[in-house]
């Protein structure tokens, strides 16, 4: 009898090859994290393993995951088995958690091995979000404040990896909500400046909000003008904090 043993193959293009393969006359063993390939191996007269999502502990290959794509620049790393129907997902989130405050800290103390890899191509927008990361991995900043209508500058100054927090302002729910999910962002939905004036002004309530004056350092806030236009950020303000 001609045996498959499958991993990973519980769902999608892995469920349609054990499928095709004891179509063939294989003998199927399928082993998965998330209990599905148990199932799948159930009904195909086989025999299925549930792996790693019923272990307190994570495996060296697991961490070595999420390192990784911390490295390579996620903005998002998700559980999914382990904290569904795993029995440890608790343990698990603060696994992760440790995890990546533990890369992203070796990011930061080996900057120059991950310089962002954003080209600019004569693009200003791309030009300015650099320019921000630059000014912020060399004096002392408190945050960075993006005003976004569209969430495209935002992505940008993220996608650089600044050395602090970066508090994004757009009238749209749905694209705070979706620049939530970035790398470093916490995204307000407030209507946009209409000048220079209500500019200063809403990010002056923010730095007293977000307690961003507790300390001598600088706030950076950029923006586009003319005001309420997309794609057309072109200014920075290095404004100093008391």
């Amino acid at each position: 009898m001609k045996t498959a043993l499958l991993i990973g193959a519980g769902s999608g293009i892995g469920a349609d090859a054990a499928r095709k393969l004891a179509d063939e006359g294989y003998n199927i063993s399928i082993m998965s994290s998330s209990g599905k390939g148990e199932s799948l191996a159930k009904e195909l007269k086989g025999i299925g393993f549930t792996g790693s999502n019923l272990n307190n502990k994570p495996t060296r290959a697991e961490i070595n995951d999420i390192a990784t794509a911390i490295f390579q620049g996620a903005d998002v790393v998700m559980l999914s088995a382990e904290t569904s129907i795993g029995k440890y997902p608790l343990e698990a989130v603060l696994e992760m958690k440790k995890t990546i405050i533990s890369s992203e800290k070796y990011k930061r103390e080996h900057v120059i091995s991950f310089k962002s890899k954003t080209k600019i191509f004569h693009d200003p927008v791309k030009a300015i979000a650099l320019a921000i990361k630059d000014i912020a991995y060399n004096i002392k900043i408190n945050a960075i404040i993006a005003f976004s209508v569209s969430g495209n500058t935002a992505q940008l100054v993220s996608a650089t990896r600044p050395s602090t927090k970066i508090i994004t302002i757009s009238p749209s729910l749905n694209i705070s909500r979706r620049l939530s999910l970035l790398w470093g962002i916490t995204s307000i939905n407030n209507g946009d400046a209409k000048n220079w004036k209500e500019m200063m002004g809403i990010s002056k309530k923010i730095i007293i909000n977000k307690k961003l004056n507790d300390d001598n350092g600088y706030v950076i806030i950029t923006a586009g003008l003319p005001f309420g236009k997309s794609k057309m950020t072109n200014m920075i303000r290095l404004y100093q904090v008391k």
